[in-house]
């Protein structure tokens, strides 16, 4: 069954939803997962989508509270949200059993900076470039070459891997 996006629960509608089921007040949650009790509860009135690695934190907590592995609460379906979609998506893009992506992309992140620069200085591109090619803006892709995660997807990077030919490098470096 598919769910339209008007009908989809919002994700502070899940946040709350995830919360109560692991009986925690908004204080708890705070307190276990070092967010403010003040984004806590902005995130639950939607006022904002959370970044990757702060989703990434509220699931860690979650999950152990429910006695249940992350990666699971990740690939249910039943969550709807963008945020959950974007996890999922994440997720099954590597392969099954890579949990926390984005520290894994972080932790990684330098190695594939820095094959990135060598593909793009052997070819002969200017960051500009390269930019243009894969349609992600220059100073984005700068960074990457630097190793600054700065709100990166697996999408985007695979993306730049893309650009240059080079996805099976970049692939095995995340996965190391």
């Amino acid at each position: 069954m598919t769910i339209s996006a008007k009908t989809r629960p919002s994700f502070g509608e899940e946040l709350r939803r995830l919360r109560k089921r692991a009986n925690l007040t908004q204080k708890q949650l705070s307190e276990l997962t070092g967010i403010s009790l003040q984004s806590l509860s902005a995130l639950e009135n939607d006022k904002f989508l959370p970044r990757f690695d702060t989703f990434e934190t509220i699931i860690d907590v979650l999950a152990k509270q429910l006695d249940m592995a992350p990666n699971k609460l990740i690939l249910d379906e039943s969550f709807q949200s963008e945020p959950f979609r974007r996890a999922r998506e994440l997720l099954l893009t590597v392969s099954s059993g890579l949990f926390l992506l984005s520290q894994r992309l972080r932790d990684r992140l330098p190695k594939v900076g820095r094959l990135i620069r060598q593909a793009r200085e052997q070819q002969g591109l200017s960051h500009r470039q390269l930019a243009e090619k894969c349609g992600i803006s220059y100073t984005r892709i700068s960074k990457l070459e630097r190793g600054i995660f700065s709100g990166w997807s697996l999408k985007q990077v695979m993306q730049v891997a893309e650009a240059l030919g080079i996805t099976d490098e970049v692939e095995n470096a995340l996965l190391e």
